[in-house]
């Protein structure tokens, strides 16, 4: 089975949630599930035992809090932040180390 787009980018991360949660579950066996969540739950129950829709509801939740981050909006970063302050003419002198956007704004209409 081919691992979704979200699991590809976000693979390393969700093994990292699931070994934290699972910590007996080797890199090695989780690659073999290919990210597939029913083989990642079978796998949890043969280590632990149990009952499998326990474990279902808990790897689901872990997938879905990957893919709602994929879903959220990017922020910007302080370089294009910047670059936005400066075309929209808030900003005409570069910020000084610890200085707020506010307090540069004051700062160059005072000059």
């Amino acid at each position: 089975m081919a691992l979704s787009e979200m699991v590809k980018e976000n693979w390393e991360e969700i093994k990292t949630e699931l070994r934290r949660k699972w910590s007996k579950l080797t890199d090695k066996e989780l690659e073999k599930t290919e990210g597939d969540e029913g083989m990642i739950c079978g796998l949890i129950h043969k280590k632990y035992g149990g009952k499998p829709e326990t474990y279902s509801a808990k790897v689901s939740e872990i997938f879905q809090r990957f893919e709602l981050r994929e879903e959220e909006p990017v922020e910007m970063g302080e370089e294009e932040e910047e670059v936005e302050e400066q075309e929209s003419g808030l900003r005409t002198s570069p910020k000084k180390k610890g200085e707020t956007s506010q307090e540069s704004s004051e700062e160059t209409a005072m000059h």
